[in-house]
């Protein structure tokens, strides 16, 4: 559950566990190391290039066999019952030259998407070694496709999704087996070209995004002004103000950062707009503070996320996170590294997120225990979105009086 700090309001339980759209500019998405991602294997590539949405995408393009991928811890041990519900956007630039793995999921259960060399994707349970289901569709290069993996741990299903439509689902093992991590990218030695984004996760718990996953598209909001606190001091190069120990794009780590010195200290920013992404009637479907930070000395210390959707509002507090040693991390201190917040209604007046309200935003880090002192290098919040669908009446030029609608 999600705490409460006296005077704010307490979050809901997180079912959006973890979501990245590649919104760093590095490979792990938010820090050099122990970032969203937590470990890369060969070379992925980020760039604006490779973006559905927002500021960047990933590239995975070996041009020599190998493998080449990073990969994510989603579930904590104690958590390992939960059902897994992942959805992410992938584009195939050029083919396989073998059947290749694409996602891979890791755990005692273990399943995995690949591509054979026509471009069909297929589904696969990798204790069996068995295909589940039939191929899908081929996929056409350069085009985005919007793919749903979910696995019920009480009835053991598996099934995956292109763009809504279901191509494959059948039993792959026994319920009450434990899915842990996943990694995107060709972990075969193969060759063969695919980019990534807006990838997201949930689980069955809590009362918001339990579902699968449906199209969402993921941006970041990094600092541009002060917010409504700065109650510690910088560290570090001196940015000139408070916000700028906080807005690399990568995290610059211990070039400069902020430091929360005592219990119950705070930074609040403002960000960019979100109206620069998502459009006024857009519909929010969750929104995550991401920080990253370090114990001054190798002793435990901890913190909170927060955020509130205007200037002098009601806060939204997330679970209080612990952190014991001088490394950067990037949410969590130990795997799964997790966020502490997941917010899905404003916190000032409990209606849903807008575009206009996501405007106002600051997010924030609250001290718990500032002994050691916390040392915040980057604070930022994501957001994830469905485009409204315009539909919009237009004159047929044939048929008289006619009119035809479209959408976009």
């Amino acid at each position: 559950m999600v705490s409460v700090e006296p005077g704010t309001l307490a979050g809901p339980e997180m079912a959006r566990i973890w979501m990245s759209g590649n919104e760093y500019n590095d490979t792990r998405d938010g820090g050099a190391a122990n970032g969203l991602w937590d470990t890369v294997v060969g070379t992925v590539t980020v760039g604006a290039a490779f973006a559905r949405s927002g500021f960047y995408g990933a590239r995975v393009n070996p041009i020599v066999a190998g493998s080449h991928y990073r990969e994510k811890t989603l579930v904590s041990a104690a958590n390992s019952n939960n059902d897994c519900k992942y959805g992410f956007v992938i584009q195939p630039k050029v083919r396989v030259n073998t059947l290749t793995e694409l996602v891979v999921f890791s755990g005692t259960t273990q399943f995995s998407l690949r591509s054979d060399v026509d471009g069909h994707l297929e589904l696969w349970n990798d204790i069996g070694i068995v295909q589940v289901g039939g191929d899908s569709a081929i996929l056409a290069l350069d085009t985005w496709y919007w793919i749903n993996l979910t696995f019920i741990n009480g009835t053991a299903v598996l099934t995956a999704k292109i763009d809504g439509a279901s191509f494959a689902s059948g039993p792959i093992t026994a319920g009450g087996i434990e899915v842990l991590d996943h990694g995107i990218g060709i972990s075969t030695a193969a060759t063969g070209e695919f980019w990534y984004d807006d990838h997201v996760f949930n689980d069955q718990t809590g009362a918001n995004e339990t579902g699968e996953p449906g199209d969402q598209k993921i941006i970041i909001c990094k600092p541009n002004a002060a917010g409504d606190s700065a109650n510690g001091s910088r560290g570090g190069a001196d940015s000139g103000s408070d916000f700028g120990q906080l807005d690399e794009d990568p995290p610059n780590d211990a070039t400069d950062y902020y430091i929360l010195d005592i219990a119950n200290d705070r930074i609040e920013v403002n960000c960019e707009a979100a109206s620069l992404f998502i459009g006024a009637n857009d519909t929010v479907k969750a929104v995550q503070p991401v920080v990253r930070h370090r114990a001054e000395s190798a002793a435990l210390m901890s913190y909170a996320a927060t955020i509130k959707s205007q200037a002098l509002g009601t806060r939204q507090t997330g679970n209080t996170i612990t952190h014991n040693d001088a490394t950067w991390k990037t949410n969590g201190d130990v795997l799964p590294r997790l966020p502490s917040l997941t917010s899905y209604t404003d916190p000032q007046g409990g209606g849903a997120w807008t575009t206009a309200l996501l405007d106002t935003a600051q997010p924030g880090v609250i001290a718990i225990d500032a002994t050691p002192d916390v040392w915040i290098t980057s604070l930022a919040f994501l957001v994830a979105y469905v485009p409204v669908v315009v539909t919009t009446a237009i004159q047929d030029p044939i048929l008289s009086g006619g009119v035809i609608p479209f959408a976009r």
